[in-house]
């Protein structure tokens, strides 16, 4: 009786089986080893997902383009291995085709409609180049301190207490006072209702919908006091949060553990709320 493996070549239905022969170790093999590996670089702007904050758009920050530059990690001053490549900011990546072998140090570089930079220095981060059948990529977050720009944004939010609104809530709640700090600052600006939210402006309890206009872009902290008929605290928490660039952004939703899970200490640096 023949072998399986003569059968099977005898009738063709391995013809392909020589292209091991051609394998480069890295798991190519025949013509797949003149395919050139892709490596994609792609950007955020003031990504902080832990902020509940994705990120802000090229239009708000005013970037045209973005150049990218990726320069060998252990051969960075070789030119010929150097690779910068410019594309439309809304792209949100650009891919390098080929790179050498290894790894990568990439820049990030934003740049505005008139040709000039919009950040202070690059944002950076690294990436191993990619190979025939194994692609690489890295996504570079260009952080809130990068920007040269003094932006400011709104501050969008909306309250939920354990889940509820002010009169379902358990314990119903009567009041509410907020408190903002931007760069250990109470925030003197009102919201569109008409709240301040430095600490000292207890208000009727409102699940509405509001905001705070103009404020400087960048980490805040948000505290939130909940009280029920008679004054007394039934629910209280300090989110970090953070202000995105322009008008256009996320609403927050804010939904205060129920007293049962503890109510927090107010935050020390957070001035005393009015009763």
């Amino acid at each position: 009786m023949r072998s399986w493996l003569a059968i099977l070549l005898g009738v063709g239905v391995l013809p392909f089986a020589s292209l091991s022969c051609g394998d480069d170790g890295n798991g190519c093999t025949g013509s797949a080893c003149n395919l050139k590996g892709t490596t994609t670089v792609k950007w955020t702007f003031n990504h902080y997902p832990e902020w509940k904050f994705d990120d802000d758009s090229c239009n708000e920050i005013g970037a045209e383009t973005v150049r990218v530059v990726a320069k060998p990690t252990d051969d960075p001053n070789n030119p010929d291995a150097v690779v910068t490549q410019e594309a439309k900011c809304n792209d949100k990546q650009v891919v390098l085709l080929g790179l050498d072998p290894g790894t990568f140090d990439v820049t990030v570089t934003p740049i505005d409609v008139n040709g000039f930079t919009l950040v202070k220095e690059p944002a950076t981060g690294t990436v191993p180049s990619g190979t025939a059948g194994k692609n690489t990529e890295v996504t570079i977050n260009v952080p809130y301190t990068a920007w040269q720009r003094a932006y400011t944004g709104t501050f969008l939010f909306q309250l939920k207490w354990g889940g509820q609104p002010c009169t379902t809530a358990t314990p119903p709640v009567t009041t509410q006072v907020l408190t903002m700090m931007i760069g250990g600052q109470p925030v003197t600006k009102p919201t569109h209702a008409g709240q301040r939210v430095d600490g000292t402006d207890p208000q009727p309890c409102a699940t509405t919908f509001d905001y705070i206009e103009l404020l400087p872009f960048g980490p805040a902290t948000f505290a939130i006091v909940g009280k029920d008929a008679g004054g007394v605290v039934r629910f209280q928490q300090q989110y970090d949060s953070f202000v995105g660039v322009g008008t256009f952004n996320p609403t927050i939703n804010y939904d205060l553990p129920l007293p049962d899970a503890g109510v927090p200490d107010a935050p020390p640096d957070a001035p005393p709320d009015a009763t």
